[in-house]
């Protein structure tokens, strides 16, 4: 491995050139879900000569779960040079984001629901207890 140090966004990120035996698909192997992505992420970051690579099996990866921000940013850091099929697929990313909201808009409305019937079971559980004690 070499190493050697560029300042980028105000900090020094240690650029890594890996050796030729090195294989991206069996260093991230090892890696499932997120932490799979986040790998692939900072290989992508630090080793310039495979990071075409890496962008490429973490777009894929991203496609499988609901990280569209994440996905965003990795399309405004490679833009358009990957080539076809690693375009932006702002259909795919926009349904994912309306499906989050819709779901995460169900589970508010479920959780005021049962928060609310909490609530009227606590005032009916103490209203009988204040009765049956002044009997």
């Amino acid at each position: 491995l070499k190493m050697q140090h560029e300042q980028r966004e105000g900090s020094e990120i240690e650029l890594i050139q890996p050796s030729l035996s090195w294989d991206l698909g069996d260093r991230v192997s090892e890696y499932h879900g997120f932490a799979k992505i986040q790998r692939l992420l900072f290989i992508a970051e630090r080793c310039p000569s495979v990071s075409d690579d890496a962008y490429r099996i973490a777009i894929d990866e991203l496609k499988q779960t609901q990280h569209t921000a994440i996905y965003r940013k990795v399309f405004d850091i490679v833009q358009d040079r990957l080539g076809a099929p690693h375009v932006i697929d702002t259909t795919w990313a926009d349904g994912v984001d309306k499906k989050s909201q819709n779901t995460h808009e169900r589970l508010e409305i479920e959780l005021q629901g049962f928060k609310a019937n909490l609530v009227r079971s606590k005032i009916r559980v103490n209203m009988e207890l204040i009765t049956n004690n002044n009997n």
